[in-house]
């Protein structure tokens, strides 16, 4: 009996399993040639196989799509984030308006400067910061625009002396007022809406943050 067993496990155990080789022996030890049974429930056990395997993915796949639904901002990551941009605003934006500010001012001094220069040129011809015909003068009530400055000039008789002024008309310059006069003594006068870290100064021109 057990020799009939090894003999049939021999021929036909490279194509079943141990526990099926009852399926391919007959009651008396011989092969069985219809093999359709056999093949048959070997069929269905690699299926229901496969779809043990498939319903395990599946089922660890749905714990990792709902995890990856759930992921978000949470409330206090919104309000870290909100404070950081809210930090960095009130430094940058400032520092970029000052920026832009020191840029514009260069306009009003450059402007003092050219019409103290003329007057200097029209004082060495003829003498007198007043008008002396034929000759324009260069100081006189007409503005002269200069980038966001309007500059206007004033002379006088006695002493013959002059006064160029630059006043911030528009813009970031707003508040911003350039002195030079014939001695060329230079004043800065701030005031609101100009910036704060800008300051005023009675001895020279203010073309930065600070003071003199």
């Amino acid at each position: 009996m057990h020799l009939c067993q090894n003999t049939a496990a021999l021929g036909f155990g490279r194509h079943f399993p141990k526990s099926r080789l009852a399926c391919a022996l007959s009651a008396n030890c011989e092969p069985v040639l219809n093999l359709g049974e056999c093949l048959t429930v070997a069929s269905l056990e690699q299926d229901s196989s496969r779809s043990l395997r498939s319903m395990k993915t599946k089922a660890s796949e749905h714990p990792r799509m709902r995890h990856s639904r759930s992921q978000g901002f949470t409330l206090i990551e919104l309000m870290i984030t909100v404070a950081i941009v809210a930090i960095l605003a009130a430094i940058a934006i400032p520092n970029y308006r000052n920026y832009v500010i020191r840029g514009q001012l260069v306009d009003a001094t450059q402007g003092l400067a050219a019409v103290r220069a003329n007057m200097e040129r029209y004082y060495q011809d003829n003498r007198s910061y007043l008008p002396v015909a034929p000759f324009p003068v260069p100081c006189n009530a007409t503005i002269i625009p200069a980038g966001n400055f309007d500059i206007t000039c004033a002379a006088t008789a006695a002493p013959d002396t002059f006064t160029a002024t630059a006043v911030g008309a528009r813009g970031a310059v707003l508040g911003f007022t350039f002195t030079v006069d014939q001695n060329d003594n230079q004043a800065t006068t701030v005031a609101p809406p100009a910036p704060p870290a800008f300051q005023s100064c009675l001895t020279a021109w203010v073309t930065k943050t600070g003071g003199c």
